[in-house]
C-alpha cells in the first residue's frame, strides 16, 4: 500500500534545477520545493537490495523476460514454412543464423485492428513496430502492442487443456487433459446440440472487427438457430453506437481528419491516449503543430480528469462527468440549433464554463466547415446524437468529419448482453456456455457479475491465454494462441482490412477463436490460414477469377499486411431537421452535482494494464503512467481543492463506497492538478 509523507526541504535547496534551468515537476510537493519520502525510500531500497553489484531494478530488467524466453522457447520456436519443427542444431536449408527478418501483421484491441511490423531472428519474434503502409499505424505503435513480445513468452501462460472433475464435498479438482481428449468430449457434445438446433447453447465473445470471426458467427447461428450469441467488452462504445443510430437511422462510425480541422472540440474524449484510432490522431495533431504546411489548429478539451489529449489542449476545462452533457447542450443552444434563441442563462453554467463555451462558440462559428466536435464513448447516447447535429450544422460533415460503416454494429450491446447472460445463467436457461477469450468473472460490472453454476447442469468451456478467474469457474479450459502465433484478420477504425500471420508455432498448442468455432461447428476448414483465405474469397477482398490470380494477390496481402483501398466508403448520411434536434437535449442531469461529502466516480482505461488484461505484463507495469508517473499501482485521483477540504496528503488511504453498497475499496489518494472538483478518478485493471 502506497504511503507518502512529505518532508520539509531546505528553502535554499535547488535540487529541482539542472544546470541552472528548472526541471519538470512531478508532484505538487516537488513543485513546492519538498522532497517526498517515497523517493528516498526507493533510492534506499535500490542500494540495499543490490545483488552482487547489480541493483534490484536492473536485475529485474535483465532477467524478467530472459527467464521466460529460456523456459518456453527452446522448442517450437520457428517461422519456417515446414510443417515439422526443426531443432536449431540442424538449421533449415536456405536460412542464415542471426538474420533479422520482418513480417507484416496486425493486432486488435477494443474492436479495431492496427497494422504492425514484427522483427524475427532465428524464428523468434523480438520486436514490434508500426506498419508504415497501414493508415492507422503510419509506422507507429503503442506500448500495448510492443509489450506483446513479453506476453508471448510469459511463463505463466496457460500450457495445457484442463477439466474440472468432482472431488467430493462439493469441491472440484483440475485434471490435466490434451486437445484430443477435449475433442473426444466436445465434438459429440456439439453434434448433439446441433440436432437440438442449439437449444440451451450460448457463446460469449469480445468485440472484434475480424471479418472471419463475424462470418463464422453468422454461420454458427445458422447451424445452431436456437443458440444465443452474447458480446462483452469492459471498455465499449454502446452509447456512441446507439446515439448515432438514433440520429442517423442506422449505426455509423465517425472518422475525423484532425489535420484539416482548424478547431477541435473534445468533450471527454481521449483521442490521443486510449481511443482506438489514437496513433493516427496523434500523427495528425503533430503534423499541424509543425506549422510547416498550415497554421496551428486549436484544441478545446472538457474532461473530468487529465488525459494525454487534455495535456495538449490550448484551452482545457475540468468538468464533472454530469456537467459535460450540459456543456454540449449549451453549445448547441448558443449555436441556435437547440432552441432557447441562444439563451443559456437557465442552464446553470458557472462563470468558468460560460467563458470556455464563449471562446469555443466564437471559434466554431468563425471556422465553419473546418472544425470537429467529438464526444467520448462514456457520455450518454443523446450526447453523441447532439454531436452529430452540431457537426452537421457547422458544415463539418463531408469535410473533417465523415461517417462510415460500423464494423461491430452487428454485435450485441456489451452492457445489455452481459446483463442478459448473467440473468440467463442464474435462471438455468443455458446448458452449454462457450467463452471465447476475456475474463468476465473478473471484469464484468458489479450488477452483472458472471457466476457460472458448477455441476452437471452446465457445461462451460473457456478459451483463454491465461488460466484466470473465469477459467477457474468453467468445466473446461483450453489454451488460446497468442496473436503473434496465430492467423487472423481485422479492420481498422476506418474499415481498412489487414491480415494477421503467425511468427512462431503456438508454444502450447493454443487455438484461436476462429479455429475453436470451426472445430465445434464441424466446418470443412479448421486451420486458421484456410479460414482467413476463405473469408477473402467469399467477400471478394482479393481477385478470385482464377487460382493463380488469387494466389498472387494473397501473397501480396501477406507481404504488405494491409489491403490497399479497402477502407469503408464515406456514407451519405441524412441531414437532421432542426425540429429533430430537441430530442437530444435533456435537463435530467443538470442538477446531478455531488452533494457535500459525495463525489462522482470516474473509471478510465489504465495506460499500462488497460482494463486488466495486461496486468501480468512486467514491461507495462514498469512503464510510468504518462500523467502521474506511478508504476505498479493504482491511486484515486483527487483535486487539490478536495484534498485540502478532506485534509489529505499524497498517499493517504481513503475508503470509497458506492451509494448502493455494490462495493467498497481502500486506496491511496493522489492529488492531481486539473482534476475536476467533486470527482475521483480510478484506473481499471487493478481489481
Amino acid at each position: 500500500m502506497l504511503h507518502v509523507s512529505p518532508m520539509t526541504s531546505n528553502p535554499s535547496d535547488n535540487s529541482n534545477r539542472l544546470n541552472g534551468e528548472p526541471s519538470y515537476w512531478r508532484s505538487l510537493a516537488h513543485l513546492s520545493q519538498q522532497i517526498e519520502r517515497l523517493e528516498l525510500a526507493e533510492d534506499a531500497a535500490d542500494v540495499s537490495q543490490e545483488l552482487d553489484g547489480v541493483a534490484r531494478r536492473q536485475f529485474l530488467k535483465l532477467m524478467a523476460a530472459s527467464l521466460g524466453l529460456a523456459g518456453v522457447t527452446m522448442t517450437g520456436c520457428r517461422r519456417w514454412p515446414q510443417e515439422q519443427i526443426v531443432p536449431h542444431n540442424a538449421q533449415p536449408v536456405g536460412t542464415a543464423p542471426g538474420r533479422r527478418e520482418e513480417y507484416a501483421s496486425c493486432w486488435e484491441l477494443g474492436g479495431a485492428a492496427t497494422g504492425v511490423m514484427i522483427t524475427s531472428v532465428d524464428g523468434r519474434p523480438i520486436k514490434i513496430e508500426g506498419n508504415p503502409q497501414h493508415p492507422f499505424s503510419l509506422g507507429a505503435t503503442d506500448a500495448w502492442a510492443q509489450a506483446g513480445i513479453l506476453e508471448l513468452y510469459d511463463p505463466e501462460r496457460s500450457r495445457r487443456v484442463s477439466e474440472a472433475v468432482p472431488a467430493g464435498d462439493g469441491h472440484r479438482d483440475l485434471a490435466p487433459r490434451n486437445w484430443k481428449q477435449f475433442l473426444a468430449f466436445a465434438q459429440p457434445h456439439f453434434d448433439e446440440l446441433r440436432r437440438q438446433d442449439g437449444r440451451g447453447l450460448a457463446v460469449l465473445q469480445g468485440l472484434t472487427s475480424s471479418p472471419t470471426l463475424q462470418r463464422q458467427s453468422r454461420e454458427w447461428q445458422m447451424a445452431f438457430p436456437q443458440s444465443r450469441w452474447f458480446c462483452y467488452e469492459p471498455i465499449h462504445r454502446d452509447n456512441e453506437i446507439e446515439g448515432i443510430r438514433i440520429a442517423l437511422g442506422q449505426a455509423y462510425r465517425p472518422v475525423w481528419d484532425f489535420e484539416t480541422a482548424d478547431i477541435v472540440a473534445s468533450f471527454c474524449a481521449d483521442l490521443l491516449g486510449t481511443h482506438p484510432g489514437r496513433l493516427r490522431w496523434a500523427r495528425q495533431w503533430a503534423n499541424r503543430r509543425t506549422g510547416k504546411n498550415s497554421p496551428l489548429n486549436r484544441w478545446y478539451v472538457a474532461e473530468p480528469a487529465p488525459t494525454l489529449t487534455g495535456s495538449i489542449a490550448d484551452t482545457r476545462l475540468p468538468a464533472a462527468p454530469s456537467r459535460i452533457p450540459v456543456l454540449l447542450e449549451a453549445l448547441a443552444v448558443m449555436l441556435g440549433i437547440a432552441g432557447n434563441n441562444g439563451d443559456v442563462s437557465s442552464m446553470g453554467l458557472s462563470p468558468t464554463e460560460s467563458q470556455w463555451l464563449k471562446l469555443l462558440h466564437t471559434d466554431l462559428v468563425a471556422h465553419q466547415g473546418k472544425s470537429v466536435v467529438v464526444v467520448g464513448s462514456e457520455l450518454p447516447a443523446r450526447s453523441h446524437g447532439l454531436a452529430v447535429a452540431i457537426n452537421q450544422f457547422l458544415g463539418n460533415v463531408g469535410g473533417p468529419v465523415a461517417f462510415v460503416e460500423e464494423s461491430i454494429a452487428n454485435q450485441g450491446p456489451c452492457g445489455k448482453d452481459i446483463q442478459e447472460l448473467s440473468a440467463a445463467l442464474e435462471s438455468g436457461e443455458i446448458k452449454t456456455l462457450l467463452i471465447l477469450g476475456g475474463n468476465p468473472a473478473y471484469d464484468a460490472p458489479s450488477d452483472a457479475r458472471i457466476k457460472i453454476p458448477q455441476g452437471k447442469a452446465l457445461t462451460s468451456i473457456h478459451l483463454s491465454l491465461f488460466f484466470n478467474e473465469t477459467s477457474a469457474e468453467c468445466t473446461w479450459h483450453v489454451p488460446m494462441a497468442h496473436w503473434l502465433e496465430s492467423w487472423g484478420d481485422g479492420r481498422a477504425w476506418d474499415g481498412t482490412y489487414s491480415v494477421r500471420q503467425p511468427l512462431i508455432l503456438p508454444l502450447f498448442d493454443g487455438k484461436t477463436a476462429t479455429e475453436m468455432l470451426a472445430v465445434m461447428g464441424r466446418a470443412v476448414t479448421t486451420h486458421g490460414r484456410d479460414l482467413v483465405r476463405e473469408t477473402c474469397k467469399q467477400q471478394r477482398f482479393l481477385p478470385a477469377d482464377n487460382d493463380a490470380q488469387f494466389e498472387q494477390a494473397w501473397e501480396a496481402l501477406l507481404h504488405d499486411g494491409v489491403l490497399d483501398r479497402s477502407a469503408f466508403t464515406p456514407a451519405k448520411v441524412p441531414v437532421l431537421a432542426t425540429a429533430d434536434l430537441l430530442r437530444f437535449v435533456s435537463t435530467d442531469d443538470r442538477a446531478a452535482n455531488a452533494g457535500p461529502g459525495q463525489f462522482q466516480l470516474i473509471f478510465r482505461p489504465d495506460a499500462s494494464v488497460y482494463d486488466g488484461r495486461f496486468a501480468n505484463n512486467g514491461w507495462l507495469q514498469e512503464m510510468p503512467d504518462p500523467i502521474t508517473k506511478l508504476t505498479w499501482d493504482n491511486a484515486a485521483w483527487i483535486s487539490p481543492s478536495d484534498a485540502q477540504t478532506l485534509n489529505l496528503n499524497n498517499g493517504d488511504v481513503i475508503e470509497i463506497g458506492l451509494n448502493d453498497d455494490l462495493g467498497r475499496c481502500e486506496i491511496p489518494a493522489y492529488i492531481m492538478p486539473g482534476q475536476a472538483v467533486g470527482t475521483i478518478g480510478l484506473s481499471l485493471g487493478y481489481g
